[in-house]
Formats: C-alpha cells, sequence, structure tokens
C-alpha cells in the first residue's frame, strides 16, 4: 500500500504540504494570543491562555498538537476554547467538517460534559470501543 501512495504522488504532496505549515511556525517572532471565545462560559487561567493559544496556532497552520502535563490543570477546557473559536471562525464544523478527540473511556463523559457546557454552538457525540472489539489487527 505504502508503494501505491507513493507512486500516486500522495506521500510526496503530503510531505510538501506538512512542511510548508511546519516551517510556517519559524516565521512568528512571537506566539499569537487570540482572546478566547466570547461564548464560553469559563475563565482560563494565565497557564490555560498560554495552552489555549498553542492549540489555536496549531488550528491556523493545519497542524496536529498536544498538550501534556499533570491531570486537572485544564488541558479539556483549553482544547474546547479551542474549538470554539474555530466554529466562530468557520474552521470546524459543517462544510469544515468536524474535531476528533480520542480519550480513555474513563474521561469521555467528563469530555462530553464539558463540551456541553462550555461549547454551547457545538455538538459533541460519543462513541466507544469495547475492549471486546480492539480484536482488531490494523497491520501485518
Amino acid at each position: 500500500m505504502w508503494d501505491e501512495l507513493v507512486s500516486l504522488g500522495v506521500i510526496a504532496s503530503q510531505s510538501k504540504r506538512w512542511k510548508a505549515q511546519a516551517g510556517a511556525l519559524l516565521l512568528f517572532t512571537e506566539m499569537p494570543r487570540p482572546a478566547p471565545p466570547a461564548a464560553r462560559s469559563a475563565t482560563l487561567r494565565p497557564y490555560q491562555l498560554d495552552g489555549y493559544h498553542w492549540l489555536s496556532l496549531l488550528w491556523d497552520l493545519r497542524l496536529g498538537g498536544v498538550l501534556a502535563d499533570d491531570m486537572g490543570l485544564g488541558k479539556t477546557v483549553q482544547t474546547l476554547a479551542m474549538a470554539s473559536r474555530a466554529a466562530a471562525n468557520g474552521t470546524l464544523g459543517g462544510e469544515a467538517g468536524p474535531l476528533l478527540i480520542v480519550a480513555p473511556t474513563n474521561v469521555v463523559s467528563t469530555w462530553h460534559e464539558h463540551a456541553a457546557t462550555f461549547c454551547l454552538p457545538l455538538f459533541p457525540c460519543e462513541t466507544f470501543c469495547p475492549v471486546r472489539h480492539r480484536q482488531v489487527r490494523l497491520s501485518t
């Protein structure tokens, strides 16, 4: 399959696009600081604003990213603030497409509750994969 993707030019075009998007990070002399969406019903702490700004920059550049810190510091709210901003500016939802968040089963209900509380224009949908269905091999 890889050889087929290479022969079709998919790998080269994706690689070229990714290099351009990631290279755009080098053009910034300081972090853009977009205001959090007004519709949010939570106030972000200063360190959460930093995470929100980082995620917003990555979203705007069409890059993926990760927030990694101790549990309970607000990664869910930071991510939902970014999603609300993206929905408000038309880069999430509708024709722009959905946002997929993959999370352990034990925090899915928290994500859903926070999305319903803080992201009223978004429509969260929970999908679970029970252990018995995880037996599918993804590669050989």
